[in-house]
């Protein structure tokens, strides 16, 4: 048990770790609750809220574009590593993210399972 305590903190301080960096990595322009595709572009106020410009270009934001190919080529692609990406200055779309931070995440788990019936000779 000691050892799924260890593990379990490591993994967790790695992925935690690993999630901010790649959030980091994101395209600024993002949608929310309030963007939608056919209504007027006007600064909206409420009695709590001082207002909120929307977006300027929503057609990069609700468009399917070069998303897909996460889905079909991109598919395996290896992890994108945060420290080398931020210096190369790309930005990336949040399903690339996902799919890298899920991708990592299914690769360590089935190395570790690799490693415990190995190790513990199960």
């Amino acid at each position: 048990t000691e050892y799924i305590d260890t593990m379990s903190k490591v993994l967790f301080s790695y992925f935690k770790a690993y999630q901010s960096r790649l959030m980091k990595l994101q395209y600024e322009v993002v949608a929310d609750k309030d963007d939608l595709m056919a209504t007027e572009d006007t600064v909206k106020r409420g009695f709590f809220s001082a207002g909120r410009v929307p977006l300027k270009n929503r057609s990069t934001v609700f468009t399917l574009g070069d998303r897909a190919c996460v889905l079909t080529t991109e598919l395996e692609d290896p992890i994108i590593v945060p420290h080398v990406a931020a210096k190369s200055e790309k930005k990336f779309s949040f399903e690339s993210l996902f799919r890298s931070l899920n991708y990592s995440l299914l690769d360590n788990a089935c190395r570790e399972y690799l490693f415990i019936v190995d190790f513990f000779a199960f």
